[in-house]
């Protein structure tokens, strides 16, 4: 929720009209697209740490946690001046914490017995 600052520029009202819907489309910021993807990238890269598993489920539900905290930072944004709601900015972020499972699906799983 930190994306959204200033808070000083909610408003009592959304502004559906500058959401931009469609991904990707212009005006497009290169910065911006790094920006949310590396910013997703650990929470991607550190939810595997947490909670051990090799399961599809497994990597489905940091995706989808990702997906629903993005939403909802976007959501925030509807309501302030300042902000333009973008699907571009969630599908960034999705794309960081996919990116993020990556280096857990090269590791070895951890035994218990070891330790």
């Amino acid at each position: 929720m930190l994306t959204t600052l200033p808070w000083s520029n909610f408003v009592g009202h959304a502004h559906w009209e500058q959401v931009r819907w469609i991904p990707f489309s212009p005006p497009l910021a290169l910065t911006d697209l790094v920006g949310n993807v590396a910013l997703f990238f650990p929470f991607g890269y550190f939810f595997p740490k947490r909670f051990r598993g090799r399961s599809a489920r497994y990597y489905g539900i940091p995706l989808l946690s990702a997906l629903v905290f993005s939403t909802a930072v976007e959501a925030v944004q509807l309501y302030s001046h300042g902000r333009i709601a973008s699907m571009t900015d969630v599908v960034a972020n999705l794309a960081g914490a996919a990116l993020g499972l990556i280096p857990d699906r090269h590791e070895s799983p951890v035994d218990p017995a070891h330790y």
